[in-house]
C-alpha cells in the first residue's frame, strides 16, 4: 500500500497543500483468513488454510484514526483494493489502506468514495447520483483518482454515466431529517438483486427496496410518532430503502422479500449511517430514476403479509 501510494504521489507531483498533514504511523499485527479460504467455509481448525498474520501500518492523526475529508481537493474512487486494511468489516484492520497512505504520501487530506465490488461503475454511479441530486461532490476538487482492479478491464460493466450537476427537486419520496427515526408500513414494489451466500468474496451485502403505499405505523420503540410524522408520510407515499440482505455470509429475512409483500420497517436517514455502511457491497434498483432519490436506512424488516 505504502509503495504504490508513494509512487503515485511521486508521479503526480502536486503542489504543497494549504492544510498539510502531520500523521503518525502505528504498527499492528492482524491475523485472518483470505477470501478463498473463507468462501470454502472451512472449519477454524483446518490445518491446510490457517490464518495469515500481517503487520499493518495504521495512519493516525492526533489521537484519532485517519478519516477522509469532503473539503479536500483530491477525490479517490476505489473498490475493495482500497478498502482492504482500511475497512474493518473486511477483517484486516482499519486506517491502513491505500487511501490513508496516499493521503500521507501527498501530505494532504483527501476525499473518498469507496465501495466493494463492481469497480467499473459502482463508485462512478455513487458520484453520478450525488451530482444529479444537486450535491456537487466535485466542488473544489482539482484531481480525481480512480482505482479499480485490472480484472475489471476483462469483464467489468463499463456503462456510460452522466456526471452533470443537477438541481434538487421536490419529490414524492420520503426523506428524513437528521436524527429522525420513524416506523412505516409499505408494499414492496421492486427489490434489487441479492447474491447467493458463498458466491461472492464479501460476506455482507446491502440491498435496495422500492416501497409504495407508505403509511406511518404505530411506534414500537424509538422516536414517538407525531402528527407531523403521519402528515409527512402521507404526503410522501414512496421510499427507496437500503437494508441488510446478507450478514456473515447468511441471508437475512430481507433477502427473500418479493414484490407485493406488505412490510413494516423502522427508517432512519441514510446520511446518518452512510459513513458506517457506504463501503459494503451493495446492489441498486434497476430503475435509474429511483437511483436519484434520497434513500433511507432500515435495520430490520417484518413481513406483515404476502
Amino acid at each position: 500500500m505504502e509503495l504504490v501510494a508513494e509512487r503515485l504521489a511521486d508521479f503526480l507531483q502536486l503542489p504543497s497543500a494549504t492544510a498539510s498533514l502531520s500523521p503518525s504511523i502505528i504498527e499492528k499485527d492482524i491475523a485472518a483468513r483470505g477470501d478463498i479460504a473463507t468462501m470454502l467455509k472451512l472449519s477454524r481448525s483446518d490445518k491446510f488454510f490457517p490464518s495469515e498474520t500481517v503487520t499493518i501500518r495504521q495512519v493516525v492523526t492526533g489521537n484519532a484514526l485517519w478519516r477522509p475529508s469532503k473539503e479536500a481537493d483530491v477525490l479517490l474512487l476505489g473498490d475493495s483494493f482500497s478498502n482492504i486494511f482500511s475497512f474493518e468489516a473486511m477483517g484486516w484492520g482499519e486506517s491502513a489502506g491505500f487511501a490513508e497512505h496516499l493521503s500521507v504520501a501527498l501530505r494532504r487530506p483527501i476525499d473518498c468514495i469507496l465501495r466493494n465490488s463492481d469497480a467499473s461503475f459502482a463508485t462512478r454511479e455513487i458520484l453520478s447520483n450525488e451530482l444529479a441530486r444537486g450535491r456537487d461532490r466535485l466542488a473544489g476538487k482539482k484531481l480525481v483518482i480512480w482505482e479499480f482492479a485490472a480484472r475489471e478491464l476483462s469483464f467489468g460493466n463499463w456503462k456510460l454515466l452522466d456526471l452533470k450537476l443537477g438541481e434538487a427537486k421536490p419529490s414524492r419520496f420520503l426523506s428524513l431529517k437528521t436524527g429522525e427515526d420513524i416506523a412505516v408500513n409499505g408494499t414492496v414494489e421492486s427489490v434489487s438483486p441479492v447474491p447467493r451466500p458463498g458466491t461472492v468474496p464479501y460476506k455482507d451485502h446491502i440491498e435496495a427496496l422500492h416501497l409504495v403505499d407508505l403509511v406511518a405505523a404505530d411506534s414500537r420503540g424509538g422516536s414517538v410518532q407525531t402528527p407531523d410524522t403521519f402528515r409527512e408520510v402521507a404526503s410522501h407515499s414512496q421510499a427507496v430503502v437500503y437494508l441488510w440482505s446478507m450478514r456473515d455470509d447468511v441471508w437475512t429475512s430481507a433477502a427473500r422479500l418479493r414484490p407485493g409483500d406488505r412490510v413494516e420497517l423502522r427508517l432512519r436517514p441514510w446520511p446518518d449511517v452512510s459513513a458506517q455502511y457506504e463501503k459494503f457491497n451493495r446492489t441498486e434498483l434497476d430503475d435509474s430514476a429511483l437511483q436519484l432519490e434520497e434513500p433511507v436506512w432500515s435495520d430490520h424488516v417484518e413481513v406483515l403479509n404476502r
